[in-house]
């Protein structure tokens, strides 16, 4: 792919106006081996296409880039998976740019905002929650109205169909509580399934058994939700914090990279879920352990 293949001219109906976009699709750090760091190496792909783009449009002609990126100083939901999946190195910093776009539209972060130290980069956010941390935020997307060499921002919000719901709000309560605030929700309406709620029950970990799990599914059968998930949560937030205890099934994160992969899943599960895993889930993480291993040998070896 070269640069000009990045670089495209988008015109109205009678050809009289003309943008420019800059696409850039996500790139892995293993793309950007030569350069000192991903974010520098990310900041000559962008100078780059910049070049480019200034010597092939008219004056006051605007440039839009479409990226798939993490900016430096981004906000992310507390609890979101953002976190595993953004890390902390493949940053870029966008905020002393001398030549940049007229307009930046990032993927990549969930949560609608202004990218830190700009008023030409943001992220739309995702047209809906991608997890229940992010059910308090507004969703849907940026319509980009361009007029010469000058644009406007509209944002089209969409309320999704499903509601998420966690039960409770904040920290746990004893089951029985649970068990009144599942009562309270609506009963099921079997004409209408498109329209069932998303729930998670939060639940201390040292109450969270078969149980307890069976008084939650028999509550919910009549209401009109979708058991989503059951969070097992620490008592002491400290050891939420930390990954928890250092006992049979705590494992700390500054430890995780010591242990087998496998062990390392099978303790997060029982963690979370309060069981073990099947003998086909074991089978299915192995296969995806080893998928992980192949793809790295091939990385490693391109390298």
């Amino acid at each position: 792919m070269s640069v000009d293949d990045l670089v495209i001219p988008i015109y109205n109906d009678d050809k009289s106006e003309r943008v420019w976009i800059l696409a850039l699709p996500y790139v892995r750090s293993s793309e950007l081996t030569q350069a000192e760091s991903y974010g520098k190496g990310m900041r000559e792909i962008i100078t780059m296409l910049m070049e480019r783009v200034n010597s092939l449009r008219a004056p006051r002609e605007l440039v839009v880039m479409i990226a798939h990126l993490y900016a430096t100083g981004a906000e992310i939901a507390d609890g979101s998976s953002e976190r595993i999946l953004v890390g902390g190195l493949e940053n870029v910093a966008l905020n002393d740019f001398e030549e940049h776009p007229d307009y930046l539209a990032s993927g990549h972060i969930h949560k609608r905002q202004r990218i830190k130290g700009t008023d030409w980069a943001r992220y739309s956010g995702s047209i809906m929650p991608m997890s229940f941390a992010e059910k308090n935020n507004r969703h849907g997307i940026d319509l980009l109205t361009t007029d010469r060499d000058s644009y406007d921002v509209e944002f089209i919000e969409y309320t999704p169909q499903r509601k998420l719901i966690e039960i409770p709000e904040e920290g746990t309560v004893p089951i029985e509580d649970v068990i009144e605030a599942i009562n309270d929700l609506p009963p099921l309406d079997q004409e209408n399934p498109q329209t069932m709620s998303y729930i998670n029950v939060r639940m201390a970990r040292e109450e969270m058994d078969m149980t307890a799990r069976k008084k939650i599914e028999d509550a919910l059968s009549s209401r009109h939700v979708i058991f989503a998930k059951l969070q097992s949560v620490d008592s002491n937030p400290a050891q939420n914090i930390q990954g928890g205890r250092d006992g049979e099934t705590g494992i700390r994160y500054e430890n995780l990279y010591k242990r087998d992969p496998m062990e390392a899943l099978t303790i997060g599960f029982i963690r979370e879920n309060g069981v073990e895993m099947s003998d086909r889930q074991i089978e299915l993480a192995q296969m995806v352990i080893d998928e992980a291993r192949k793809m790295e040998t091939e990385v490693n070896a391109e390298v």
